[in-house]
């Protein structure tokens, strides 16, 4: 029986989308001492729990500890997938075998959550992630191994402390939520992505939507005033809302004396007058913010030096920052990012949160929070297409993920993804600041246009009324569903292996009207050609009323568009 009335997911936008799904509370306890508060809350598909100080007078730090048995029971197989650390992605390991790869990983990197485990029997499965929601300051969880341990099979430990500190405390005291996502399906977790965000305090900035507003963008990597007119330019064509000016803008970005108030004329070999580009893309028929980047160097000096930053960079116009190399490893360490976050959304400049950061749903509480990475994503060629596929049910069960997405032929024969894989990552993977044609310079951008499959990247959306996963295996493909405000839905599969892919159209409303479907596939196609051209891909239409039929080969994708209409002489699907 339910104890409380149910909590609508789109009381918050986690994913840029209005889930149409319920969470329902069963049950809330609580635990109260004199100067310690325990709580535990269960959903119908979510349990959390955390401790917080009532007064910091007597208790001077919180450790909780969960323990998990990893002893084998007969009949039971699964495997589990948790962070390498350090961005390089996550790992899959097997709970049958022993644990040898595991304990060397964990005893010798940084390990952050989410870990999701996938368990079977004959006729049963169940998946379950454990992840961490809206630490008020405190250090992430960490998984550990019991230094007493006579049997490393069933002595790991998820451990989460917090220790109060007058000087560096932020007004919450108290450790991190740790949550348990169960769900009978890989898709069905997917789902769930955003649910943790409930947990979490309201937002400190209630008209943040008014500012800062998602959007996909551009980097200038040539750091100069033409190159940077000229993103501004073409992203008119391209629909971005965004132009980055990433790392060295200022100087060397590691050097202690470089300044980010003071830009340098000439950063690489040609003029960079930011002034004059931050004017140039408010005077556009379509407003083009710019996007500037500081180190964690400069950031960790004092507070009244971000917020001398933050100042500056708002008297200059600029509409958010990248907060680059962020250090989280300690309490005070993330105290001090959480403190500067807040101080860009008190001078109304929205940010992104690179390297080891991932929000856990701090973005709730800070809407102007949209954007961290946290993941291995094409910044790092050694990713795989299986481990992209990995991300739905792991990286993007901790908030959204900032995956810099290129658009490189090398890098993408490389990996012998099609174009169609790349094209439809960002579809799949959802963050409120979607970075294209990373690595790109603006001149062999320019030569490729918006032609297919670029069209796509153009149309992408950075805001969905609904998204639903239809299908998913963890690692090997993914189906989604999502659908943004002017009722045109992006169907996207994605997949490692071989596979006709099938899907129904039960994820439409009954009594729809008609629609018809775009479809946008690979073809066979050839890398060897320059990187001003585009691979070829095949385009066709069909009329919405059965289900879709596309045979894929491995690591490629189809993106379909789905738009209300009717032409009688389309082939029924």
């Amino acid at each position: 029986m339910k104890v409380c009335e149910a909590i609508r997911c789109d009381e918050w936008s986690p994913n840029g989308h209005v889930q149409s799904v319920f969470v329902n509370i069963s049950k809330t306890v609580s635990i109260v001492f004199d100067s310690l508060k325990i709580e535990f809350r269960l959903f119908e598909r979510m349990l959390a729990y955390n401790a917080w100080m009532i007064s910091n007078h007597s208790i001077q730090s919180i450790r909780m500890d969960t323990q998990f048995n990893f002893k084998s029971r007969e009949g039971i197989q699964g495997d589990a997938f948790m962070d390498a650390g350090d961005e390089r992605g996550f790992m899959k390991l097997s709970i049958n075998e022993t644990l040898s790869a595991l304990v060397k990983s964990w005893a010798s990197t940084t390990q952050h959550l989410p870990w999701t485990i996938d368990l079977r029997t004959e006729n049963n499965r169940v998946l379950i992630s454990i992840t961490e929601a809206c630490g008020s300051g405190a250090t992430n969880a960490r998984m550990m191994l019991s230094t007493s341990a006579s049997d490393l099979r069933s002595d790991l430990i998820l451990r989460n402390v917090y220790s109060y500190d007058a000087m560096h405390d932020l007004e919450e005291a108290g450790l991190q939520w740790i949550v348990w996502l169960v769900s009978e399906s890989p898709a069905s977790l997917a789902n769930l992505a955003g649910s943790p965000g409930l947990l979490c305090p309201p937002p400190k900035f209630m008209n943040a939507h008014s500012w800062a507003k998602p959007g996909k963008v551009g980097r200038d990597m040539a750091l100069s005033t033409v190159s940077g007119k000229m993103w501004m330019d073409f992203a008119q064509t391209l629909d971005l809302r965004y132009i980055l000016f990433d790392a060295g803008f200022y100087g060397d970005e590691y050097d202690p004396r470089s300044d980010p108030l003071k830009p340098l004329d000439s950063p690489k070999s040609n003029r960079f007058n930011l002034c004059a580009i931050v004017e140039y893309g408010k005077s556009l028929a379509k407003p083009v913010g710019v996007i500037l980047y500081v180190n964690d160097i400069a950031l960790s000096k004092s507070s009244p030096s971000v917020e001398k930053i933050a100042a500056t960079f708002k008297l200059w116009g600029v509409a958010g920052v990248k907060m680059g190399f962020i250090q989280v490893k300690t309490q005070i360490d993330m105290q001090r990012v959480i403190r500067n976050i807040f101080i860009f959304g008190q001078n109304r400049l929205f940010v992104n949160v690179h390297d080891c950061f991932r929000d856990y749903y701090l973005s709730r509480t800070m809407p102007h929070l949209l954007s961290s990475e946290g993941v291995s994503g094409d910044e790092h060629a050694r990713n795989t297409p299986s481990h992209v596929l990995t991300l739905p049910f792991t990286r993007l069960l901790a908030g959204r993920t900032d995956h810099t997405f290129t658009l490189d032929w090398s890098r993408l024969r490389n990996k012998n993804e099609t174009i169609m894989f790349q094209i439809a990552l960002p579809f799949m993977l959802y963050n409120g600041l979607q970075h294209l044609y990373w690595y790109r310079d603006i001149q062999s951008l320019s030569k490729l246009g918006t032609k297919p499959p670029i069209n796509l990247w153009v149309q992408l959306p950075t805001q969905y009324e609904q998204s639903l996963f239809l299908d998913a295996e963890i690692g090997v493909y993914a189906s989604v569903a999502r659908r943004d405000k002017t009722g045109k839905w992006f169907l996207t599969y994605v997949t490692s292996v071989p596979k006709i892919a099938i899907t129904l159209w039960n994820f439409l409303p009954k009594n729809a009207a008609n629609y018809i479907a775009t479809i946008h596939a690979d073809i066979e196609q050839s890398y060897d050609i320059p990187s001003y051209q585009l691979p070829k891909i095949k385009i066709w239409q069909c009329q919405v009323r059965k289900r879709l039929l596309v045979k894929l080969k491995a690591n490629s994708a189809y993106v379909a568009v789905l738009q209300i209409g009717y032409k009688p002489e389309l082939q029924i699907c």
